[in-house]
C-alpha cells in the first residue's frame, strides 16, 4: 500500500515484499536435482512413445536377424545333405556381401543427420540461455529506472514526491508482471480489472479498466503511464521557468536517461516474447526429421545384415545382441527429439522461476526508490534504537546465486 511504501526501514510496522529464492539453480549447486530433472524428462509422453516404438522396431530387427540365421543354417544343411543342389543356394554369401555394403552406407550416411541433430541441439541450448539473459536484462532495466527515479527528489523528500515515486513503483511492478505472467502459475490467471486492484494493489480501478481494454498491448499502455509518471516527478522537482537553474539541468539529464531506459525496457520485453518464434527455418527442421527417419530405417533393415556378416557358425537363432544394439541406436536417434521439446520452453518444470525474478525486482525497487527518505530526518536513522534492532535481523538471507553473488 501507499502508506506502507512511505514508511522508513526503522518503522517496526513496515511490511517488506515477499522473500524469494534464486530464479534458477544450476545442477552443480544442488546434485539432488539430477533425479528430479531426469524424472521430468522421462515423464513426458513423448519419452514413452519413442521407447515403445524403439522396442517394437528392435524386436522386428531381432526377428529379422533370427530369420537370417535360419537361412544360413538351412544353407549349411543343404550343403551337407544335398550337395548336388548346393549351387542353387547362396544365402550366406548374400548376407555377408550386403552386410558389408550396409555397413559402409551407414558409416557414410550418418554424418548428415547427426550433424543436423547436434546443430539444432546447440541452437536450442543457446536459445534457452538467451531467455534467461533476456529476463535478467528486463530486471536490470527496471532496476535502473527505479534507481534513477529514487535519486531525483531533494532531501528531505516531500510528500508529493513520495506520491509520484509510489506511482512509478506501481507501474514498474505491473510492467514486470505483465511481461512474465504467462510463465507464472500464480499470476497467469489474475484478471487485470479486479485482481490487479484488490489482490495486488498495483492499479487503481480507472487504470485497470483502461489497461484491460488494451488487451495484448496492456504492457505497452502501462509503459506509457510510466513515462508520464516520470515526467510528473521531474516537473515537481525542478523549476522549468528558469532554464539556468542547476536543479533543472540535473533533472532534465536524468529525465532523458530514464526515458531512454523506458524505451529500452519496452524493446527488451518484446524481445523476450519474440524468442519463441526465433527458431530455425522450417526447411531445416523438416530435412533433419526426414534424414533421421531414413537413417533409423537403415538401422532397422541393415543391422541384422551387419550382425550376421560377423556372426560365427555357432550363433543361435535368438539374437539378443541385435535387439539390444538396434534398440540403443534407435533410442539415441529419437531421444534428442524429446530434449528438443523440453528445451523449447525454458519456463516449464525445473526451468526459470519467474515468480522469484518478480519478487527480487520488487524488493530492489522497494529499497532503492525509498533510499533518500531516510536522510534529512534530524537525529538520523543510524542512531535510532529501532534501526539497531533492524540491523541484527537477517530478513533476506535465503541463499545466494551460485554461492558467490547476492540475490
Amino acid at each position: 500500500s501507499h502508506l506502507n511504501f512511505c514508511k522508513t526501514n526503522d518503522d517496526p510496522f513496515i511490511r517488506y515484499p515477499s522473500p524469494y529464492s534464486p530464479e534458477y539453480v544450476p545442477l552443480e549447486q544442488d546434485s539432488s536435482l539430477s533425479l528430479r530433472v531426469l524424472k521430468s524428462i522421462l515423464d513426458q509422453k513423448e519419452t514413452l512413445g519413442i521407447t515403445i516404438s524403439s522396442l517394437g522396431y528392435a524386436f522386428f530387427t531381432s526377428a529379422l536377424s533370427s530369420l537370417l540365421v535360419i537361412l544360413s543354417r538351412y544353407e549349411d544343411a543343404i550343403y551337407q545333405n544335398c550337395p548336388e543342389s548346393a549351387d542353387n543356394f547362396s544365402y550366406r554369401e548374400w548376407i555377408q556381401g550386403n552386410g558389408a555394403t550396409i555397413r559402409i552406407t551407414l558409416d557414410g550416411y550418418k554424418f548428415l543427420p547427426i550433424f543436423l541433430l547436434l546443430g539444432y541441439m546447440g541452437f536450442l541450448v543457446n536459445r534457452w540461455r538467451m531467455f534467461l539473459a533476456t529476463c535478467h536484462s528486463i530486471q536490470g532495466r527496471i532496476h535502473d529506472i527505479g534507481l534513477l527515479c529514487g535519486s531525483v527528489p531533494t532531501i528531505p523528500v516531500k510528500e508529493a514526491s513520495k506520491e509520484k515515486i509510489w506511482n512509478i513503483y506501481r507501474y514498474l511492478n505491473v510492467v514486470h508482471i505483465l511481461c512474465l505472467k504467462s510463465f507464472s502459475p500464480s499470476l497467469k490467471d489474475l484478471v487485470i480489472e479486479s485482481d490487479y486492484v484488490t489482490e495486488l494493489g498495483l492499479l487503481t480501478e480507472d487504470e485497470a479498466t483502461t489497461i484491460a481494454m488494451m488487451e495484448i498491448k496492456a504492457r505497452d499502455g502501462v509503459l506509457t503511464l510510466l513515462a508520464h509518471a516520470t515526467a510528473e516527478l521531474f516537473q515537481g522537482e525542478s523549476n522549468f521557468n528558469q532554464l539556468e537553474d542547476n536543479n533543472y539541468n540535473r533533472c532534465h539529464a536524468a529525465n532523458v536517461a530514464i526515458l531512454d531506459q523506458i524505451c529500452r525496457l519496452r524493446g527488451t520485453c518484446s524481445q523476450l516474447h519474440d524468442l519463441f518464434v526465433r527458431d530455425n527455418p522450417n526447411e531445416y527442421i523438416v530435412s533433419m526429421q526426414a534424414l533421421t527417419i531414413v537413417y533409423a530405417g537403415l538401422v532397422v533393415v541393415g543391422f541384422p545384415l551387419i550382425m550376421q556378416s560377423y556372426a560365427s557358425d555357432a550363433a543361435g537363432c535368438v539374437q539378443p545382441a541385435a535387439f539390444i544394439g538396434s534398440f540403443l541406436m534407435l533410442m539415441s536417434l529419437s531421444f534428442p527429439l524429446v530434449l528438443f521439446k523440453k528445451l523449447q520452453n525454458p519456463f516449464a518444470e525445473n526451468g526459470i522461476e519467474v515468480d522469484n525474478l518478480i519478487a527480487s525486482t520488487e524488493l530492489c525497487l522497494f529499497q532503492n526508490m525509498r533510499c533518500l527518505w531516510h536522510f534529512g530526518l534530524g537525529a538520523g536513522i543510524g542512531k535510532s534504537t529501532s534501526f539497531a534492532k533492524f540491523s541484527r535481523r537477517n530478513r533476506f538471507g535465503l541463499g545466494t546465486k551460485g554461492t558467490y553473488g547476492e540475490l
